[in-house]
């Protein structure tokens, strides 16, 4: 079942992803790709981005394909929880100015699908949970040109929740989220 969600769920990204190529393409403007990283209380993220804009407005669409490594501790239901997997995001954000440095607004939606091994001390006992995880965030920060144009620097903060949309196994830690992110984006 995880594996066919994640088949459909990558479906629907590469339709986004071709239809959003597709608008820039046709707006003759440049998208950009990089590595972003983001970490929060209890974990980290990696991911490889593509940002497209989406005509000369300041408005650009986002997609992100990474891994989401989580070490909760006993921030979740259990004494110990820790895992990771695969997850895909899209999103939209606004560049306040004209040019690539300055600030920047927008959402994002995440959706991870994560295994989680949990301890539980007294009365001792353990097991996983494969968990769907929905991550919709707000997120704002500052971009910086670099390299001598050819690439953007990105710092951002986000706050949102994780929602456990369906697990397999007993319940895990959900909740309020706060992140922190760096990106570097080059472009075409």
């Amino acid at each position: 079942m995880l594996v066919k969600n994640w088949f459909n769920a990558m479906g629907w990204i590469q339709c986004v992803l071709a239809l959003t190529a597709s608008a820039a393409l046709a707006q003759s403007t440049n998208p950009a790709a990089g590595p972003e990283i983001r970490a929060y209380p209890a974990g980290l993220i990696g991911a490889a981005r593509l940002d497209v804009p989406l005509g000369r407005n300041g408005w650009f669409i986002d997609a992100t394909a990474g891994y989401n490594l989580t070490r909760r501790g006993d921030f979740g239901r259990h004494d110990d929880e820790r895992g990771g997997g695969p997850g895909l995001g899209i999103g939209v954000d606004h560049r306040f100015r004209a040019g690539p440095d300055g600030w920047f607004a927008g959402v994002r939606i995440d959706w991870w699908w994560l295994g989680v091994d949990w301890l539980d001390r007294a009365p001792g006992r353990s097991g996983r949970t494969d968990v769907q995880v929905f991550q919709p965030t707000g997120r704002a920060g500052y971009g910086w040109t670099v390299f001598g144009g050819q690439a953007r620097l990105e710092a951002a903060a986000a706050l949102g929740a994780e929602i456990n949309a369906s697990s397999r196994g007993e319940a895990v830690g959900e909740g309020a989220i706060f992140l922190g992110g760096l990106s570097l984006l080059w472009r075409w």
